[in-house]
């Protein structure tokens, strides 16, 4: 493996601290341009992509080669059981039995979405599995939070799923169309899966000692207690 200069950081989507604007931004840009890349070269549609989906993360984490953004995951935290919660239009499609499971499963739920590994950084290139490796520090950003379960909705058309399920995941409901500006992509099919604290996995050795190297290092720029052991920054 080439030496990467990796860092972690843990941003919120927004009313972020102007020191880390570079890094906040370059987040941002990677998000997109990878996410406009699958939207028109592999899903064949036309969406324009809008920050909101950004600004409304509670976590965004972000690992960095340098001054690179290599890949992110997001995520919000939310009491699935209000109702209000529930009736968001992000679960607008998903089936009412697998919202009462989730709710069943716990108060606290962690909804995570757009996991994006920048193609400079895939395994090919850097001869380390970035997406692993983000996915691992991605469940120990959850281990550490509060929420109880974590959900979300992952692509068929990637070899995500079978990662999820490698690191401890479990599914609620197969075969979701995916949405697309509030319409349903019957060509683009979803599973939907959950984690819990007890079944999270360890991955390989090489890339636990990574990932702990990574965590204990990280910079948080969440002005909260919600992670334990974090190195805060404003």
């Amino acid at each position: 493996m080439k030496n990467l200069n990796l860092q972690l950081y843990i941003l919120p989507g927004n009313l972020i601290s102007s020191q880390f604007g570079e890094i906040y931004q370059e987040t941002f840009s990677c998000w997109k341009k990878v996410w406009d890349s699958v939207y028109s070269n592999e899903m064949k549609i036309k969406k324009h992509l809008y920050a909101d989906d950004f600004l409304r993360q509670d976590h965004i984490v972000a690992l960095f080669s340098g001054q690179q953004c290599a890949g992110l995951a997001m995520v919000r935290f939310t009491n699935f059981s209000l109702l209000p919660v529930q009736e968001d239009s992000y679960f607008r499609f998903w089936p009412k039995e697998t919202l009462k499971l989730i709710s069943e499963l716990g108060q606290n739920v962690a909804i995570a979405s757009y996991f994006t590994v920048h193609p400079d950084f895939r395994q090919k290139n850097t001869g380390i599995c970035m997406k692993t490796l983000l996915l691992s520090l991605f469940l120990e950003n959850f281990k550490r939070s509060n929420s109880e379960v974590m959900v979300t909705a992952v692509r068929k058309a990637t070899s995500n799923e079978k990662l999820c399920s490698k690191l401890g995941s479990k599914t609620l409901s197969y075969d979701i169309p995916y949405l697309n500006e509030g319409e349903l992509l019957l060509s683009e099919m979803t599973d939907l899966i959950y984690w819990e604290r007890s079944t999270l996995v360890i991955p390989s050795y090489d890339l636990e000692l990574i990932k702990q190297s990574l965590w204990h290092n990280k910079v948080s720029l969440i002005q909260t207690t919600e992670l334990e052991g974090v190195k805060y920054a404003s």
